[in-house]
């Protein structure tokens, strides 16, 4: 019979965001299952539930939720109106802290680019750069983060409205396409063992953005 051990808080949380750990980037029940298997550790699943939840990455590990509130948008057409957030991609790769993404909401098109801090002017400088690739959208909507006082001259320059309120998924188009990209990054990093994420992001992002769209309510 196996000789079981127990992990405190600080080891689980290292093993799932080491790469050469097969239960690396898992959800809460593989993680448990690979821990047990691979490591003969044996800690209960509120333990881990525990460990994860502290940190801002797990989310990308969770399950799609398939119901949630939308926010209604009129949008006349592709790049007309966006959605913006910042996905936190913390610890993982020191080199970076995360990726901002701009969702066009009639396209589904993401645009997706590293971030190295949160500081205001690097995260002004990436967006320049997804609005130079993109065509100028009439109204952008973000998070609490992207106030107004901040950002409102930036956006004017580009003629372009930006809305910011701090509601109960007010980003939610942009909250999901991240979700998605952890997902696939974390596929990526298991399978290539490396924390290195970032050179994984544009193909990651091409990928979602080839791939057909069904909208609510469409057969």
């Amino acid at each position: 019979m196996p000789n079981y051990r127990s992990a405190t808080v600080a080891e689980l949380k290292k093993l799932w965001k080491d790469p050469l750990f097969k239960g690396a980037f898992t959800g809460a029940r593989s993680f448990q299952s690979h821990l047990k298997y691979d490591k003969n550790i044996k800690v209960s699943f509120n333990k881990i539930l525990s460990a994860l939840k502290e940190l801002p990455n797990w989310v990308g590990a969770l399950k799609r939720r398939r119901k949630f509130k939308r926010r209604q948008y009129k949008a006349g057409g592709a790049n007309t109106v966006a959605e913006i957030d910042i996905g936190i991609m913390k610890d993982i790769d020191p080199e970076y802290i995360g990726f901002l993404v701009l969702v066009d909401i009639f396209t589904s098109f993401i645009y997706a680019l590293p971030l190295k801090s949160r500081k205001k002017e690097e995260i002004k400088t990436a967006l320049s750069k997804v609005l130079k690739d993109s065509r100028t959208f009439e109204q952008i909507v973000g998070d609490a983060e992207f106030d107004k006082a901040t950002y409102y001259r930036f956006f004017t320059k580009k003629d372009i409205h930006l809305r910011t309120k701090a509601i109960q998924q007010h980003v939610n188009f942009a909250e999901i396409k991240i979700a998605t990209i952890k997902r696939r990054l974390f596929s990526a990093m298991r399978t290539k063992k490396t924390n290195k994420w970032s050179k994984f992001l544009v193909n990651i992002v091409k990928g979602i953005n080839a791939t057909p769209t069904q909208h609510i309510g469409k057969q």
